[in-house]
């Protein structure tokens, strides 16, 4: 992922809290008064692992109520693979929405992480 497409994406979360890792600390809460606008609403939980273009680590991706962290994971499996691993749980949540706001965050091929490992 570009870590400031994906920082921005996060924003849209209908979460209260946030802390993402590799961003400057402007993620910050959530809009959740736009919930019903965020291709991410009815998502209850979702986790995973995500690279960031740039970084050395992977991130493990944790989210659950109104609470989502994105923190740094040593020895993260696959450390190096350009994979995204994340799922999604919830009640009447659009995958194509979800699928489509995450594609956009991708990084370009130049960009991906492990790249410049």
């Amino acid at each position: 992922f570009d870590g400031a497409r994906l920082a921005t994406a996060l924003r849209t979360m209908p979460v209260l809290a946030a802390s993402v890792a590799f961003d400057d600390g402007s993620a910050g809460a959530g809009a959740a008064g736009d919930a019903g606008q965020s291709p991410f609403s009815g998502v209850l939980r979702s986790k995973g692992f995500v690279r960031v273009a740039g970084m050395d680590k992977a991130y493990y991706w944790s989210h659950a109520g109104q609470q989502l962290q994105l923190s740094e994971v040593d020895g993260a499996p696959a450390a190096r693979s350009i994979s995204q691993e994340v799922v999604f749980i919830g009640a009447g949540i659009d995958q194509s929405a979800i699928t489509a706001a995450l594609d956009a965050c991708l990084a370009a091929p130049g960009e991906r992480p492990g790249a410049a490992l």
